[in-house]
């Protein structure tokens, strides 16, 4: 309301309310056309003298803001290098032009198969590439969708792996096909689909989401972002000078600084576990991002895609014969590749002072390998759970230490099965030392007597809560079938009746078991940021 409320009192005028802001907005879009808004952009001043430059920054003395000189040299630099775009589209608008140009032929379906227990049914196109769906009537107008293929940026050079971490980023900033990127967000206007590229380390894909009536613009945008994006150089050098000023930022921060210590302390100096550092911007460029996208994504022969949602399967059917099936294959058999980037074995210790904040930031990372079954990926999640509750109860609750508590425990099943337990938290500088003992304690206890009784019985029932809830939702059964298809686990885990044979065997001594195993202190890191 503060802009409003200003340009009100300065105007002295009435000041209406946003309801009426709205209806008036309303009526007088329905009233203006193109060549309205072409009269207006070729009113705009092209004299330097007739324009306003307004320049905003952080009040620090240590950076250094550009004269104005410099900045009218940046904008029209900016104007020479931007491309000429008509202001009206000849015949027709950005809306009615169509995703893909060139007619596609729908390939043929190989193979089927249907798993009616769950009511998934599988197919598998010509191509190679396989297909799961699963049409839910648990929320309409949703589908979700979740794709993979092995690989990654594993098979990236460290020489070139600047460009493979800001792959997606600048992917999406680009555009596709016809449409760069402002093109493309006038397209997607009215609409709700979305589809995001990713490029991890071991794997490369798609995530997206629609209404029940836009699956054809949600299939049409992932076969444009695997065959036709667009690097061009103005967007990449805009999204440089954007991240160039992020990180001038928070260089100079002593939590920036606090984290990348933790990086190298647990992974060395690789540049695939580090954060972003400024030196590596002017290496992002259009040829080498071309390279990384022919070479990910020009062959997607193993790719694997989920849907989930309300939709109709033969429409389903049919579109992804033509969308998926057309997408580019070379047959090649093909995996992540293993780097060794596991964390420091052994016990580390580690304080470093930074900041005037009276703050004290701990973290205690605790790891190791993993023995992958659902019956062990079930009693470490429980421990975790009951061993959260217990630390914010002590923490947070009985010694009012802490301003905030993070606890929590994941596992990788790739390249090796491994686990990771981290525990964070600020406390006052003076109660630091005295916050850490205690919490340590509270894990060593927990390792010798396990949960009581009222703490297993509020984890299993939360657990039974949470099954029942989450069964019926689409993005539960998305992650879910993603994994088990992926990992070729066999579908029976998904049972309901499955599960609760686990939380039903679910007891005191297993959780304190699972303790006892991963909280081992032969590989343990404790990290420390104390105020100077």
């Amino acid at each position: 309301m503060g802009q409003p409320v200003e340009r009100g009192v300065r105007a002295g005028g009435s000041l209406p309310t946003p309801q009426q802001r709205y209806q008036i907005t309303q009526q007088f879009l329905a009233e203006i056309d193109l060549d309205d808004l072409a009269g207006v952009i070729r009113g705009v001043p092209k004299d330097k003298n007739a324009r306003v430059l307004i320049l905003t920054g952080p009040e620090k003395t240590r950076i250094q803001l550009p004269g104005l000189s410099e900045m009218w040299h940046m904008l029209d630099s900016i104007e020479a290098a931007a491309p000429s775009l008509p202001v009206a589209l000849e015949a027709t608008s950005v809306a009615d032009l169509p995703w893909v140009d060139e007619p596609l032929t729908a390939q043929s379906i190989v193979s089927e198969k249907t798993q009616a227990e769950f009511g998934v049914h599988e197919f598998t196109l010509a191509n190679g590439i396989r297909i799961v769906a699963k049409p839910t009537p648990f929320r309409k107008d949703q589908i979700l969708m979740i794709s993979s293929s092995p690989g990654g940026n594993s098979w990236v050079p460290d020489s070139l792996y600047v460009n493979a971490a800001y792959f997606a980023d600048l992917m999406q900033q680009g555009g596709m096909g016809k449409f760069d990127f402002v093109h493309y967000q006038e397209k997607l206007t009215g609409k709700s689909v979305n589809v995001t590229p990713y490029l991890s380390e071991l794997e490369e894909g798609f995530s997206g989401s629609c209404r029940s009536t836009e699956l054809e613009d949600l299939l049409a945008l992932l076969y444009l972002y695997a065959t036709q994006p667009r690097f061009d150089t103005n967007s990449i050098a805009s999204f440089r000078q954007r991240q160039e000023n992020v990180l001038r930022n928070m260089l100079s921060t002593p939590y920036y600084q606090f984290a990348e210590l933790k990086q190298r302390i647990k992974y060395g100096d690789t540049p695939r576990r580090g954060l972003n550092r400024l030196e590596d911007l002017p290496k992002l460029n259009s040829t080498t991002l071309h390279h990384i996208h022919q070479e990910r994504f020009g062959d997607l022969n193993d790719l694997l895609l989920v849907f989930v949602g309300d939709f109709e399967l033969e429409q389903l059917k049919a579109l992804a014969q033509r969308y998926l099936g057309n997408l580019p294959v070379r047959g090649r058999k093909e995996s992540w590749k293993d780097l060794g980037l596991d964390i420091t074995p052994g016990h580390i210790d580690s304080t470093s002072r930074g900041g005037i904040a009276p703050k004290t930031l701990v973290e205690y990372t605790w790891h190791g390998g993993f023995e992958n079954t659902s019956q062990e990926r079930y009693h470490f999640s429980s421990m975790v759970s009951a061993l959260q509750i217990r630390l914010r109860e002590v923490l947070r609750e009985q010694e009012s230490g802490i301003y905030s508590l993070s606890f929590n425990g994941n596992v990788e099943h790739h390249p090796r099965p491994v686990y990771r337990i981290t525990l964070g938290f600020n406390t006052d500088p003076g109660r630091d030392e005295e916050l850490m003992q205690k919490a340590i304690q509270v894990i060593a206890d927990f390792c010798a007597t396990g949960p009581d009784t009222a703490l297993l019985e509020k984890i299993k029932s939360t657990q039974r809560q949470n099954r029942q809830k989450a069964e019926q939702e689409n993005s539960f059964w998305l992650a879910q079938l993603h994994q088990r298809y992926k990992e070729d686990w066999n579908l029976q885990g998904l049972l309901t009746e499955k599960y609760l044979e686990l939380v039903e065997g679910l007891n005191a001594a297993v959780i304190q078991a699972a303790a006892k195993r991963y909280f081992e202190d032969k590989n343990r890191i404790k990290l420390v940021l104390k105020p100077k």
